[in-house]
């Protein structure tokens, strides 16, 4: 499967019944094909976030396409080559760095993304991804609390404007320095 349009939320539930958001599978990005590569089952589950369309092909077509089409099948490698990196870095920025930190990436993250230039201000870009604090606080493994306190000091800091339709990154400049402090 293939997201076209909007965004797919890929998660899990745990024993205890904690939603455990992972990722946001953005336009132009495959997902489900790791149990069509190794033919074991699927591990989490995704959801539509917001108003989406997926384009789905069937197993043995994806695995005809992989066959006929050398292109195809190294764009897929370098997917998973991709996914690989993402996983080890978040394992990393999970055991080093501070809440502030993560969440700092996290908006850059969604920013590239998800941003779309603001009508008042140029230097202003608006996360058209529209998560509530709890969806960003799943991401980031986090109480919603805690990064609603992060968010209102980067606020207060002037990196980022809270409003009603979402977060607007003000100052990508300060985002990128918050990122980098380790404390």
């Amino acid at each position: 499967m293939a997201c076209a349009k909007g965004a797919v939320r890929v998660s899990s539930t745990s024993l205890s019944g904690k939603q455990i958001t992972f990722d946001y599978i953005e336009p132009g990005i495959w997902f489900g094909d790791v149990a069509i590569l190794d033919g074991d089952r699927r591990t989490h589950d995704v959801y539509a976030h917001g108003e989406t369309t997926i384009l789905c092909v069937a197993k043995a077509d994806f695995q005809k396409i992989l066959g006929l089409h050398v292109e195809f099948y190294q764009a897929m490698l370098k997917l998973q080559a991709r996914r690989i990196r993402q996983l080890f870095g978040l394992v990393e920025d999970l055991n080093t760095l501070p809440l502030r930190s993560r969440l700092a990436k996290q908006l850059l993250h969604l920013g590239r993304s998800y941003g779309v230039p603001s009508l008042s201000n140029a230097q202003e870009v608006r996360i058209s991804l529209h998560l509530a604090q709890e969806e960003l606080a799943q991401l980031l493994g986090a109480s919603r609390q805690r990064v609603n306190q992060e968010l209102k000091s980067m606020e207060r800091e002037e990196a980022i404007r809270i409003e009603a339709g979402g977060i607007v990154i003000r100052n990508r400049d300060a985002l990128m320095r918050i990122s980098e402090a380790e404390q």
